[in-house]
């Protein structure tokens, strides 16, 4: 069900850029439940919506997603990445977009996982999922060459969406490992569209997202656009084309 045609996807993206534009801030009680957790595999660490909230802003689009942007770099030498340039579009009844930029700032190649989530506000017996990933690999730190696969440490796919700690959708599981060499940028795309029956149902309170995780060479850095939508059933995927789903904007870093 897969399907790995970059054209399609790209014009997937240009179709399904979000309506309107940005109407009003969004407070913390207006935020709450959204996550990320960022790191090398074995060390992975979580931020919660209030320290999500402090380094970045949040505002409420016209078709009620909200939108959050990151405001300064999160991790660093201690921590062993970076992620500069991430936004995350979101809405609780339910679907959710992540584009950011992360650097690998080791001296060798590292296992890492991020993971962006929130918690819904619906109950969706039998739901339907779509999404799509896409990353670029760059030679950060012009070394001469950089490579991103999957790790086997956890996962063989890049990209996993989850319902309520079930995997649900996983993409990018056979386009890596990709390799570039500087200056020329590597990509690879995957989209499960318009999408399949979810093996598990969606329940209010429910935490559901996306996890990436990969191998990275030191030095170098990886942008990705993704999403992952949730209906109540396949006539609903209908809204895919309406600026409601998979609202992913073309980015790089």
């Amino acid at each position: 069900m897969h399907h790995r045609n970059v054209a399609l996807l790209a014009a997937g993206l240009a179709a399904t850029t979000l309506s309107g534009v940005a109407s009003a801030a969004v407070t913390m009680e207006d935020f709450g439940g959204l996550t990320f957790n960022a790191g090398v595999v074995g060390d992975v660490r979580s931020f919660t919506t209030e320290q999500l909230m402090g380094n970045g802003t949040a505002v409420e689009n016209a078709n009620g997603s909200v939108t959050w942007q990151q405001t300064n770099t999160i991790g660093g030498p201690d921590s062993g990445w970076t992620i500069s340039s991430q936004d995350i579009t979101f809405s609780p009844n339910p679907f959710i977009n992540v584009a950011f930029t992360f650097t690998n700032v080791t001296g060798s190649t590292q296992n890492f996982v991020v993971e962006q989530s929130l918690f819904t506000t619906e109950t969706i017996p039998s739901p339907t999922i779509s999404g799509a990933v896409d990353v670029d690999l760059s030679d950060a730190d012009a070394d001469g060459s950089a490579t991103l696969a999957e790790t086997t440490a956890t996962s063989e796919v890049f990209y996993n969406a989850f319902i309520y700690g079930t995997d649900v959708i996983d993409l990018l599981g056979g386009d890596l490992p990709i390799s570039t060499s500087f200056p020329i940028l590597a990509n690879a795309s995957d989209q499960l569209f318009p999408g399949v029956a979810s093996p598990v149902a969606l329940n209010t309170g429910d935490e559901f997202g996306i996890r990436f995780e990969f191998s990275l060479s030191p030095g170098d850095s990886i942008t990705v656009n993704s999403g992952f939508l949730i209906v109540p059933e396949p006539a609903s995927l209908a809204l895919a084309g309406t600026g409601l789903a998979l609202a992913l904007r073309r980015r790089r870093g």
